[in-house]
């Protein structure tokens, strides 16, 4: 009976594990195995051996006498070269090439260049992983503090208006705070100005911008060209819209600054953090960060 492995990913000593248990648990004069035994031997479904004849990558020998198809030793070893090569995510037709020619000047040149192409992606992945960290916070942030209200000290945050529509100027503007160190939490932004009284809001004071989080940013000539808004006391919390932000949407807000005696004391920056899709109607969340003093 074949040995039969199971396995997910291949090492070098698993490699050589293989062959030798291999060559112990069969036929010493054997030399032709049939496609259902090598596929059960090393978990290598038929359809996909059947491809790797196609594409030329491991062709077993035809039978002269009733055309049956065998894999012989060496095809077994060649195909342990390919699940290797495979784990190390090397594309199919290099693999061909590589089988072609496999010195171990070329081994030690793919090994290499596929090292490379895995710190690459590693830290592709660790970029998404950021901004799925950073979306489960915002979302539930979003969650959490959906009308509720604390007053602290806000985080100083950079910000550069779009203008009123939404257009690639966004994504421009989002891709140059990204090339900033110390910017964090790049967002869809509004600002609302020049206002002391939430009833008082109408379009002229709204303006759409794109704001980041400053963690360490020291570049005076860049803030020139922006604004920025200072760390203060401020009232935060979180509202919901289902278009651009309007009086409605701060109800909640403006009965919470009445019942404790705040007052408005700047600008107001709401940095959209979370979406939903309800009745096929997207609805926006915004953090809001309100600077205040007390009468």
């Amino acid at each position: 009976m074949i040995f039969n492995l199971h396995f997910a990913k291949f090492s070098i000593m698993q490699f050589f594990y293989i062959i030798i248990k291999f060559r112990l648990e069969v036929d010493s004069m054997k030399n032709k195995y049939m496609v259902g035994e090598v596929s059960k031997f090393l978990n290598i479904s038929k359809d996909t051996l059947r491809y790797y004849d196609q594409i030329g990558i491991v062709t077993p020998k035809k039978s002269g006498k009733n055309g049956y198809r065998y894999y012989t030793m060496d095809n077994i070893v060649l195909l342990t070269y390919v699940l290797v090569l495979k784990d190390l995510d090397v594309p199919l037709n290099e693999i061909k090439n590589i089988l072609s020619n496999n010195s171990l000047e070329s081994m030690i040149k793919l090994i290499g260049n596929q090292k490379r192409v895995v710190e690459k992606k590693i830290k592709e992945l660790q970029g998404i992983k950021s901004t799925i960290n950073s979306l489960e916070k915002a979302f539930i942030q979003a969650y959490n503090y959906n009308n509720k209200f604390e007053v602290i000290e806000s985080p100083k945050f950079i910000y550069k208006e779009i203008g009123e529509e939404i257009d690639s100027t966004m994504s421009t503007v989002m891709d140059e705070f990204r090339s900033i160190n110390g910017l964090s939490e790049i967002v869809y932004t509004v600002i609302i100005k020049n206002i002391c009284d939430i009833k008082k809001i109408v379009d002229n004071n709204i303006f759409y911008t794109v704001s980041a989080r400053i963690e360490k940013f020291e570049n005076e000539f860049y803030i020139g060209k922006t604004n920025i808004f200072e760390k203060s006391k401020c009232i935060h919390t979180v509202i919901r819209s289902s278009d651009d932000i309007k009086e409605i949407d701060l109800m909640e807000l403006k009965k919470y600054l009445k019942e404790n005696s705040f007052t408005i004391n700047g600008d107001i920056i709401a940095r959209a953090i979370a979406f939903e899709h309800i009745d096929e109607k997207p609805i926006d969340y915004y953090e809001v960060w309100v600077p205040i003093k007390e009468c």
